[in-house]
């Protein structure tokens, strides 16, 4: 991301919201893209390989002194780990170097997963739908001519056309 980018939601299960930048505070954040990264990347990331702790004492070399990117998980003010994204490695430009403040060690990553889900730009943590994923409503109004209206009836445990007459609907489709 191009600065830093700051995300928060009260409680597990409330919507994340974007803190920082200042221009997007307060904005909805990209729920999938940020419940795909902590519930299916994060649980799922290996370390390629370790560098040995003689190699590590270089933090400059191997760009972890001043991280490219530096990702922080915090639970309230307290920080549950924080990882530092160095260069690529020159011996191996497929892998690069991250450190974990939690684990005190350096390790080689998949070049490609820093940059799916972290060296983004700042608008893919900002929400792009239109209507909230997984949204449950039982009525849908289309305006315009023709305009209808699809409403669930729950008697019938299907959807139907209500206005402008009421009509069964293909329940296949």
């Amino acid at each position: 991301a191009e600065g830093l980018v700051v995300l928060e939601r009260a409680q597990k299960g409330d919507a994340w919201q974007l803190v920082a930048p200042p221009e997007l505070a307060g904005v909805r954040a990209n729920q999938i893209r940020l419940e795909t990264l902590l519930e299916k990347v994060l649980p799922n990331w290996e370390a390629v390989s370790f560098v040995s702790e003689e190699a590590s004492q270089d933090s400059l070399l191997l760009g972890l002194e001043d991280p490219v990117m530096q990702f922080t998980l915090k639970q309230g003010e307290q920080v549950i780990d924080s990882v530092s994204f160095g260069f690529p490695d020159p011996d191996n430009p497929a892998l690069r170097f991250v450190a974990s403040q939690r684990r005190q060690t350096v390790m080689r990553m998949r070049e490609d997963l820093f940059e799916q889900q972290f060296n983004l730009p700042i608008t893919a943590f900002r929400d792009p739908f239109l209507i909230e994923p997984g949204y449950a409503c039982n009525q849908i109004s289309v305006g315009g001519e023709p305009g209808f209206t699809l409403s669930y009836l729950p008697e019938s445990l299907a959807w139907s056309l209500t206005q402008p007459e009421n009509m069964p609907t293909d329940q296949e489709l």
